[in-house]
């Protein structure tokens, strides 16, 4: 399965599920999903064990988004150097934020 963060939970489930190129392409160019780069660094903000997903900040990408949690560890990728871009610093973190990597297999 392929690694994607997406808007709602609902666009998780439908590019992961009965994923097709073309719908792929349309979530993809529409901003509706993002390709997640293993060893790259997000923040989780909330964990839903019900349905196996987290809601993530990523990067300089401003909306919270919604991928698997199967998909992001708290440990390092070996391998994996974290270059950072130049971004806005995230805000700090709370208790319920955490700072996770993302697998390189599911």
């Amino acid at each position: 399965m392929t690694p994607y963060a997406c808007v709602t939970e609902q666009e998780v489930r439908k590019i992961t599920s009965n994923r097709t190129d073309l719908a792929e392409l349309h979530m993809v160019e529409d901003g509706h999903a993002y390709y997640l780069i293993p060893g790259t660094l997000v923040r989780v903000t909330r964990d839903y064990p019900a349905n196996g997903m987290s809601e993530i900040l990523l990067g300089a990408i401003t909306r919270r988004l919604w991928t698997y949690t199967k998909f992001v560890t708290a440990r390092p990728i070996r391998g994996f150097r974290l270059k950072q871009p130049y971004i806005t610093p995230p805000p700090p973190l709370s208790r319920t934020n955490r700072s996770y990597f993302l697998r390189t297999r599911s």
